[in-house]
């Protein structure tokens, strides 16, 4: 089975945004050195007088154009850019009244014809400077995105330049001037020049200017130096959903020193739909999150070392704590000595996005106008507790509220308290030292098998890789320790209340290394220069994967591109959307 950790769906306004900030304005820069290419215009011969005598005549006229430049040329991005089959875009850019500058170079014979033959009587070889005025040119410009040879590319097809309103000026000590005939060579120049300016080469600049775009989608995922999201397409594949936005999944598999992660049951997500009012939408399995635990557990983070000056209270860490406890033989052994532990992960932590039950601080407070007043204050108690099954938390809610409560107000608390959570669990040991005579020595050797539930998602940066980000709710109840090993000869030391140590004692120690996990989270792909707006994103989770509603701003746009996108949203809407949501709310499905 394939993996394909991670899912993204931009929607026209992203598509719209992306291009215009990026593209339209790049693009227009890039075309504005261009020049037309030089080019000969065959005039022939021409009469330039005739009388009773004969007449002049200037044969075998060439007009070579050289030296072509553009003035004025300032071509303008025109919205909006529209999709079309098999991934193909097309957008277009015009320019209004500027002038194609050329080195007018001609040369011809003079030639006398009178009554006894032709006869050539001179050579010219003259040069002057030449502009042609264009009302309008449109460049309508063809891109089609897609996935080729292991790279995220955006590929021109074709850039096809339409011209009007040719005013040549044709230089007035030209010989084409001095016709006699009822020719006018205006068309021809006309002709010629719209020839020269639609030859003039786009794509190499264009292409110029997309190879590099995509090349930094593979660098968003650098967590760390050692820990790399990598983000080649999934089995999906790439997906234009009524030709009206893009879908993709990348298999976002991670390495850690170069290992690959090869977890259990790795997962092919379900494509995004095209969201309707942010740019982008990405689902992340818990699968990433998995892999985003080992590698910090495969880089040797989660270790810590607890000591009386790191813990809230450092008498918890000499062995006079223990007289009288079933660790006496502890004491006895090292009578009031100081201690330290060392903790460490046995295994990396797992999290599944399930069904819980879980009373949060946000979500609490839709139980208010639901309760009597007296029955929501006793529900305080449970705020914060996180339940894995309904009858663990059943069993709690009727010793908040009293068996006939409970069974009364069931159905409304338990519609809100359950909801999907990422539920962590550890596997750690701890090995109890003391400090005696300068040395440690290990006393106590015990496990911890512990419960947490992610909480507080939100967008963030960790470096300069952005990515989804959690913390870590401890869940008391759901520890459990068991006694492995003792140095220390005597009755008892295998029955100490290891549970306390942990929880109120050693926890909080592990608990900031664990942190750092969150705090570095989940790489989510995306182009350098688009930057998530934090405060805008909202997270959801569902069984199997977190949802992230987001919208990117470019850091060389100062905001109204970015309105002009959202604006184009709402207009089609029909109504106004929220324009944030505090980036600190969790969003439960």
């Amino acid at each position: 089975m394939s993996l394909q950790g991670i899912t993204l769906a931009i929607s026209p306004s992203g598509i719209e945004y992306f291009t215009s900030v990026l593209l339209a304005n790049n693009i227009a820069s890039a075309l504005q050195n261009l020049s037309p290419p030089a080019n000969n215009v065959p005039v022939g011969d021409i009469c330039t007088y005739s009388g009773k005598g004969g007449s002049d005549w200037a044969e075998h006229i060439n007009i070579a154009l050289s030296n072509g430049s553009l003035s004025s040329f300032s071509p303008l991005f025109q919205s909006p850019v529209t999709q079309q089959d098999n991934g193909q875009f097309t957008m277009a850019m015009s320019a209004n009244n500027f002038s194609a500058n050329y080195t007018w170079h001609e040369t011809y014979d003079d030639y006398f014809c009178g009554m006894f033959g032709c006869s050539k009587t001179d050579s010219n070889d003259n040069t002057y400077g030449y502009s042609v005025g264009i009302g309008n040119m449109t460049i309508t410009i063809v891109f089609q995105f897609k996935f080729n040879a292991n790279q995220w590319q955006l590929t021109l097809l074709n850039s096809t330049p339409a011209t009007s309103g040719i005013s040549p000026n044709i230089p007035s000590r030209s010989i084409v001037n001095s016709e006699q005939s009822s020719g006018c060579f205006s068309t021809t120049f006309s002709s010629a020049t719209a020839q020269s300016v639609s030859a003039i080469d786009f794509s190499s600049p264009i292409n110029a200017l997309l190879t590099p775009l995509f090349s930094s989608i593979p660098s968003s995922g650098n967590l760390t130096p050692n820990i790399v999201f990598q983000f080649p397409m999934g089995a999906s594949g790439l997906t234009f959903p009524n030709n009206a936005g893009i879908a993709t999944g990348v298999t976002a598999n991670v390495t850690c020193k170069g290992q690959s992660y090869a977890g259990a049951n790795p997962p092919q997500l379900p494509l995004p739909a095209i969201p309707s009012d942010h740019h982008l939408n990405y689902f992340a399995s818990d699968y990433t999150f998995n892999a985003l635990m080992w590698a910090f557990y495969e880089e040797g983070d989660l270790v810590a070392t607890a000591t009386p000056g790191n813990i809230p209270n450092p008498a918890a860490l000499n062995t006079s704590n223990y007289q009288n406890t079933p660790l006496q033989a502890l004491y006895n052994a090292y009578p009031n000595t100081p201690m330290t532990a060392n903790i460490k992960a046995l295994q990396a932590p797992t999290v599944s996005f399930a069904t819980i039950y879980d009373l949060t601080a946000n979500n609490i407070v839709n139980l208010q106008s639901q309760l009597p007043a007296a029955i929501y204050t006793q529900l305080q108690t449970l705020k914060g507790q996180a339940f894995m099954t309904e009858a663990a938390f059943y069993t709690q809610l009727v010793n908040a509220l009293g068996a006939a409560n409970a069974a009364q107000y069931k159905t409304v608390i338990e519609a809100v308290a359950q909801v999907v959570g990422g539920v962590v669990t550890h596997s750690n040991q701890v090995i109890m030292n003391v400090v005696s005579g300068g040395q440690t020595i290990p006393v106590i050797t015990f496990n911890v098998s512990q419960t947490d539930v992610l909480q507080n998602f939100q967008l963030g940066i960790a470096g300069t890789t952005q990515t989804l980000q959690f913390a870590f709710q401890i869940v008391d109840g759901l520890t459990s320790t068991t006694f492995v090993s003792s140095s220390i000869t005597g009755t008892g030391i295998d029955s100490g209340d290891f549970s306390f140590i942990w929880n109120w004692v050693l926890q909080n120690v592990f608990a900031s290394e664990v942190a750092l996990i969150g705090q570095a989270g989940v790489a989510l792909p995306r182009m350098q220069g688009f930057n998530f707006l934090f405060s805008n994103a909202i997270v959801t989770l569902q069984p199997g994967y977190a949802s992230v509603l987001a919208d990117v701003q470019h850091i060389s746009d100062n905001g109204v591109l970015y309105l002009m996108s959202k604006k184009r949203v709402q207009l089609q809407d029909a109504h106004w959307k929220p324009a944030y949501r505090n980036r600190d709310e969790v969003a439960y499905a």
